[in-house]
């Protein structure tokens, strides 16, 4: 999940989302009685207004606050080519794999987003800086729509694969319980031999 959450009252509600320059655009261009709540750091809307904004949701971010009955999938990137973005973070599967604020800041992945090989950095000028994820990071997205990678069609950006996160804990698991056992047979071989 994006923690996306919505909250009604007297007619309002207040919708909390990552920050995503497309939402914040498609909001101000077609909510009417939008408006931007600075202290809680949240747009609100009239409460009639709450069926668009779940589309808006659903098409920046592949998800609403609602639950998803369709689920979720964990996927594995492998970064064929460099990928950037000026003045904006690089976006893949409604994920932000990395997101820097100027040229000199570095970059940060988003939210469900880990690096395994490499990490995001930025670049650019001083006025035109932009977010890079380098060629062959390694990254896993958690809780991508299941709606999201079904619509996926390949890239030659990147090598994308479904993991089971569940499976590759128990391999390791296993596999670490196999370096014991075969510690202990060789301790028993070596007592035997005395």
């Amino acid at each position: 999940m994006c923690n996306i959450k919505v909250t009604i009252k007297d007619g309002r509600a207040s919708i909390y989302t990552p920050f995503n320059r497309d939402f914040v655009a498609a909001i101000k261009s077609n909510i009417g009685g939008r408006k931007w709540d600075a202290d809680n750091k949240c747009w609100t809307v009239p409460e009639e207004a709450l069926p668009q904004v779940r589309q808006i949701m659903m098409d920046v971010y592949g998800e609403t606050d609602l639950p998803d009955a369709s689920g979720s999938v964990t996927v594995k990137l492998t970064i064929k080519e460099d990928l950037s973005e000026y003045c904006d973070g690089v976006i893949r599967f409604k994920k932000v794999l990395a997101l820097a604020r100027d040229r000199d800041s570095g970059a940060r992945a988003g939210e469900d987003v880990t690096y395994l090989e490499g990490e995001p950095t930025s670049g650019g000028s001083r006025a035109n800086w932009k977010s890079i994820v380098p060629e062959g990071c390694v990254i896993l997205l958690r809780h991508v729509p299941k709606s999201v990678w079904d619509r996926f069609g390949g890239s030659e950006e990147f090598d994308a694969e479904l993991v089971d996160e569940g499976k590759e804990a128990k391999r390791k698991e296993l596999e670490e319980e196999k370096a014991r056992l075969l510690a202990r047979i060789a301790e028993i071989d070596k007592e035997l031999a005395e």
